[in-house]
């Protein structure tokens, strides 16, 4: 859309070996959103293709389990350090509602566990969301920037004008 681009799979050197995130979302006020797809499907194709609940249940454990080991396996990447015009967190893309609703039911705590690390779970339905939540507080820290630097400069012409006040009395009295 207007003023939003991105990019796919840029590759970033580091001293561990080389980070590749899946995408680089750009926002308005050049800022940009790292985004790494990550999903455990054989897990989650087992459990729903088994017969037995207890097979289904230990299924659905492994399918929890891999997601955190996604997520920490990301917050260990840091990205935010990778790319200076990121924020100190990185967009975890599910691309499916039911692979992530699947594995929050069976551990509950993965949310809040993955915000801890700077991992924000996104899925299709809540990714825009995302990008134009940050890109407004983006907007608004802008706004607060251009605001206090207007100040500044206002202090500056008026202190300015004040010492040409000052001379223009002088040489009116003179």
């Amino acid at each position: 859309s207007e003023h939003v681009d991105f990019v796919t799979e840029v590759s970033v050197e580091t001293g561990d070996g080389r980070l590749r995130p899946d995408a680089i979302l750009r926002v308005p006020g050049g800022s940009a959103l790292v985004i790494d797809a990550k999903v455990s499907l054989n897990d989650y194709q087992d459990a729903f293709g088994s017969n037995d609940d207890e097979a289904r249940s230990f299924s659905l454990s492994r399918h929890a389990a891999a997601m955190k080991s996604h997520v920490e396996g990301l917050s260990r990447k840091a990205y935010w350090d990778q790319f200076e015009e990121a924020p100190d967190y990185v967009i975890m893309f599910v691309p499916g509602e039911h692979f992530l609703s699947a594995a929050l039911e069976h551990d509950p705590q993965l949310w809040d566990f993955a915000f801890e690390k700077k991992v924000l779970l996104a899925t299709p339905t809540n990714l825009v969301a995302i990008a134009r939540t940050v890109a407004s507080v983006w907007r608004q820290e802008g706004l607060a920037r251009e605001a206090r630097q207007i100040g500044t400069l206002g202090k500056e012409m008026y202190d300015r004008i004040a010492v040409a006040a000052q001379h223009l009395r002088s040489v009116g009295s003179g």
